[in-house]
């Protein structure tokens, strides 16, 4: 899962490259997981969030993702670093003056908002048909951007009452994740929003295409390489249905669908999926540099740009690897195995905050795996709170005693001490030393 049912199985957080796991069971040894027969149902899960792992590394949609809070946080930093006052007022107010407030409303129509369905809509529905909208987003120097929007109307199956949604990226990639993990666990369910709503749609707005589940994880995979995913979903979809393209009989024929006989839009200009690909990539590795720029975090850097770098050579070298992970119940492929050796995994928790990672083999060993989650919790603090969630982890996990009573109420007090936590390290580093958040009513 990606943003939702955080409290059931797992999560994985885009921008953030951290997998969650819903157990106290111990998971620091995922490999010796993986081996044991009695937790196929536990490595399901994370295999399911793994996915969602790579899937940000290795699609246009994931890497643009993967930016969107580094930059939020860098506009905050900057409108505080930019006065000269002691003290800025939380929660933080979002602007266009850096086209935060344009980025954030992109993100959210890009994405689509099928995880706000209610409960009412949990389990079973039955899709009824889509309607084209569109969005349009104002930048700081006033000129509108149109993005098509495809809202999915649909019935309850058991009472028939009707709801409807916005289709994104969200499930196309959630339907990657359930038909792969079904496939390892059979016993898996999921609601049919956002997990099965992808196959829905296709079984009605295009019966010829064929229904094998994975030329549909194909066909979703291929989708996520563009800027708005569902645009080009549902344009594939009416190619085929126009005649224009025939019904695709293999996963390349799919792939092909996509990328040949669909064009590409970035900033008005049609561009190739390689030239849009790589301008998202370049752009999120500036990004990373620019946050780590002290020598405490090179090594930390050095093995996101690895994950990063691995992840577009995976796309590249291997465009339908998405098709190929897993064999059968309980078995990966081989190509599934070498991704996991050669990449590794990015860092990972269980509910009591203890977990690790399991580095690609030939791979910067990160002194904090987990500094991306540092970044999450400087943006809280920008956010209005007042307390660090790592506290738990830093007790447990950090040599030294480097917690203490601030960790929970005033965590920027943490500069001052003689030994900085991670928190402090990037408070410092980020030039806020002396700046002190002061909540305010909203």
């Amino acid at each position: 899962m990606t943003d939702i049912e955080l409290e059931t199985r797992g999560h994985y957080k885009p921008g953030f490259l951290h997998i969650f796991i819903n157990t106290d069971e111990d998971i620091t040894d995922i490999n010796g997981l993986a081996l044991n027969p009695d937790k196929r149902q536990l490595f399901s899960t994370f295999l399911h969030e793994y996915i969602h792992f790579i899937q940000e590394i290795t699609t246009i949609s994931g890497v643009l993702s993967s930016g969107h809070y580094i930059n939020m946080i860098r506009d905050f930093n900057w409108a505080v670093r930019s006065t000269d006052k002691k003290e800025f007022t939380v929660p933080a107010q979002i602007t266009n003056e850096n086209n935060m407030s344009a980025n954030m409303k992109i993100r959210k129509l890009l994405r689509g908002d099928a995880d706000f369905i209610s409960n009412e809509f949990q389990g079973m529905v039955r899709y009824d048909s889509y309607t084209e909208e569109k969005g349009t987003v104002v930048d700081r120097d006033g000129k509108e951007r149109t993005i098509k929007l495809f809202k999915v109307h649909f019935n309850n199956s058991t009472t028939y009452q009707s709801g409807s949604f916005y289709f994104g990226s969200l499930c196309l990639k959630e339907y990657v994740t359930h038909t792969l993990q079904t496939i390892y666990y059979p016993e898996t369910s999921h609601d049919d929003i956002p997990y099965i709503i992808t196959e829905l749609i296709i079984r009605k707005e295009c019966p010829s295409f064929p229904a094998d589940p994975m030329l549909i994880v194909a066909l979703c995979d291929a989708c996520l390489m563009s800027f708005n995913p569902a645009e080009i979903f549902f344009k594939a979809l009416s190619k085929i249905n126009e005649g224009s393209s025939s019904a695709p009989g293999s996963v390349a024929e799919v792939y092909d669908l996509v990328y040949k006989g669909l064009g590409f839009v970035d900033e008005g200009e049609i561009v190739t999926m390689q030239e849009l690909y790589d301008k998202m990539f370049n752009n999120t590795i500036k990004q990373l540099e620019n946050s780590m720029k002290a020598e405490i975090f090179a090594k930390n850097l050095k093995w996101l740009k690895q994950i990063f770098e691995l992840g577009r050579e995976l796309r590249m070298t291997t465009p339908y690897f998405m098709t190929d992970l897993v064999k059968g119940p309980s078995v990966l492929t081989g190509l599934c195995l070498t991704i996991f050796k050669r990449i590794g995994t990015p860092f990972y928790t269980n509910n009591q905050m203890l977990g690790g990672i399991a580095p690609g083999e030939d791979m910067t060993i990160p002194d904090q795996p987990y500094l991306l989650l540092v970044f999450q919790q400087v943006l809280q603090i920008y956010g209005g709170s007042n307390s660090c969630s790592l506290y738990t982890f830093c007790d447990r996990t950090t040599s030294g005693k480097i917690t203490s009573a601030e960790c929970k109420t005033a965590p920027w007090e943490k500069v001052k001490e003689p030994e900085l936590c991670p928190f402090a390290q990037l408070w410092k580093t980020w030039g806020l030393t002396d700046k002190t958040p002061v909540r305010v009513s909203v």
